[in-house]
């Protein structure tokens, strides 16, 4: 009897140990994948804040040229184009 359940609990440590090394693994590729992820989103993140820069800076130049349309128009009454 008592090696019929020292038997079982050896086989249950080994399926254990078994089931550990499969969860290692899992859990290895979850966080190369998470660190790939986060990669993405700071790159993401990067790119979007050089648009936004762009873009603010394309919309001081469409404010200044139509600022200065306004003053060149009023003057001579010619569209001044931008």
């Amino acid at each position: 009897l008592l090696r019929e359940e020292l038997a079982e609990l050896q086989s249950q440590a080994q399926r254990t140990e078994v089931a550990r090394g499969r969860l290692e693994r899992r859990n290895s590729d979850l966080l190369g994948k998470v660190d790939s992820h986060r990669k993405q989103l700071e790159q993401k993140e990067a790119d979007y804040s050089h648009l936004s820069s762009q873009l603010q800076a394309r919309d001081g130049q469409v404010k200044r040229c139509e600022d200065g349309k306004v003053r060149a128009g009023g003057r001579r009454g010619v569209p001044v184009p931008c």
